[in-house]
This record gives C-alpha cells, sequence and structure tokens, in this order.
C-alpha cells in the first residue's frame, strides 16, 4: 500500500511547504518543453526555483478561499486520488506561466511614466490557468466541496487531523 504523500519521477512533495512540486523531467514528458532551453541560465537551481514557483503560485490561488487551508493542505497531500489532479494543474500552470510570465509577480508601477496600473488590468483577472480554476473549483468527490471552498472545520477536527502528517 503507498504511503502518501510520496516521491516520483514527476513529483516530490516539500514537507517542509506541504506542497507537491513537479520535476523538470514531467514538464519534458508531459509537455514537450525543456526547461534546460527554456529558461535563462538553466542551471538546477533556477529550474528548481521555478517549478517551485509555480507550486506556490497553484497553492496559494487553492488556500486563498479556504477556511480551512490546513486542512486543504493535508487532503492535497493525504487523499491518493486527488494526486492526479494536482499534477494536472501543476503541468497546467507551467504551460501557462511559460506562456505568459508570472504574472502574479508584476508590480504594476510603471516609473517612467509616474502612476499605477491597475493589476487586474495586467493579470486580466487571472493569476492562474483556465485549467487550474476549473479543477480547483470544481467540488470533489466525496468532500462536499471543492479545494477552494471548504468550509471551516470544527476546532476539535482541527486538533487532530494533522496527526502522523
Amino acid at each position: 500500500m503507498t504511503k502518501f504523500p510520496y516521491d516520483d519521477e514527476y513529483m516530490t512533495y516539500d514537507y517542509r511547504l506541504h506542497r507537491y512540486v513537479l520535476t523538470d523531467k514531467a514538464v519534458l514528458d508531459i509537455l514537450g518543453e525543456n526547461l534546460n532551453t527554456i529558461l535563462v541560465d538553466a542551471d538546477p537551481v533556477t529550474k528548481k526555483a521555478f517549478l517551485k514557483k509555480v507550486s506556490n503560485t497553484l497553492y496559494d490561488y487553492i488556500l486563498s478561499a479556504s477556511q480551512s487551508p490546513d486542512y486543504i493542505e493535508y487532503i492535497m497531500a493525504k487523499d491518493g486520488s486527488l494526486r492526479d489532479m494536482i499534477r494536472d494543474m501543476l503541468i497546467s500552470q507551467v504551460e501557462y506561466m511559460l506562456t505568459n510570465g508570472a504574472v502574479d509577480s508584476y508590480s504594476g508601477i510603471n516609473m517612467a511614466k509616474g502612476h499605477y496600473i491597475d493589476l487586474d488590468k495586467i493579470r486580466n483577472g487571472r493569476q492562474v490557468s483556465m485549467t487550474v480554476e476549473q479543477k480547483a473549483n470544481a467540488s470533489l468527490h466525496g468532500y462536499g466541496h471543492s479545494l477552494r471552498y471548504a468550509c471551516a472545520l470544527p476546532r476539535i477536527a482541527t486538533k487532530f487531523y494533522r496527526v502522523g502528517y
């Protein structure tokens, strides 16, 4: 029996941040994109930083609307049936960020003109790919909520779900 979370050739689990992170092999095999040629100075540190940024963007988007972010992190780590969905969302986000850049890091300040641009206009109201939005907002089978909109857990439950995590 597989113990979740676990690492494989396509995703590793960062136990410090409680997040899955894609490997560059996943990007190459699934998207056909070689990060060694796409990223400038594509040393292992640069690739790892990019893939962590993708993961952080995805998880931050999902957890931003949740009343129970720790619970969502927990089920994303421990429920094996969600692992493929998480990989698909990460892959979709890589593709989105390679195409559009890291849209969440634009400041919106134009120093030359001395004015501020509304970030929603820069991002077109979007931080993540449409696939990520659809999957994160879809109701999860067996949970009665989506990844983004989990209700707050009772106080007693929050104490116990991290046991062994």
